[in-house]
């Protein structure tokens, strides 16, 4: 089977746009990101961290939900869940949209500001948590030249488009 997303570059999110984009495809809504936004922050792949050995000691439960099956690809492009620290509960359309558009922002701010790897964390922390409601999906090392999946052609249209690499998907839901 296939899945269809509809994308909106997360430096233009709104309330508005979240809602049609909720309303209109019904499944899940994230943030993909390109790969040199995964490094800048130093964002772990979910997988990673549910086969780290200390964890796996720790919480048995990781190794028996492992991911070793999936029928797409070898790797699930996820990473951490954020909100925005000024959002509440984080779950409402403007609080995901200022959670997307801030990460958007703040990825070019610091950009062009050419912010050391410290510099990036700091002000990341300043103004994000982690759980949160917008699940994000890093993009793998190599682009679509290694994976051929929603994130890759997401954030290479983010590009080819002059905008950060930070795309808001929406899964659309089949009938």
């Amino acid at each position: 089977t296939t899945s269809s997303h509809l994308l909106w570059a997360a430096s233009s999110a709104t309330a508005a746009a979240m809602r049609q984009l909720r309303r209109d495809c019904g499944g899940l809504l994230f943030l993909a990101i390109g790969d040199e936004v995964g490094e800048r922050f130093g964002l772990p792949y979910l997988q990673d961290l549910h086969t780290h050995e200390a964890l796996l000691e720790k919480y048995p439960v990781l190794k028996e939900l492992q991911t070793n099956d999936l029928q797409y690809d070898s790797r699930s492009a996820f990473t951490l869940s954020m909100n925005h620290r000024e959002t509440f509960t984080g779950i409402t359309d403007k609080d995901r949209a200022l959670t997307t558009r801030r990460f958007a922002e703040l990825f070019s701010e610091l950009v062009e500001d050419d912010a050391s790897p410290k510099e990036s964390l700091a002000r990341l922390g300043k103004e994000f948590r982690t759980p949160g409601h917008i699940p994000i999906c890093r993009e793998s090392t190599g682009g679509l030249k290694k994976r051929r999946g929603h994130t890759e052609l997401s954030v290479s249209i983010a590009r080819l488009a002059g905008v950060a690499p930070v795309v808001i998907g929406a899964e659309m839901l089949q009938p």
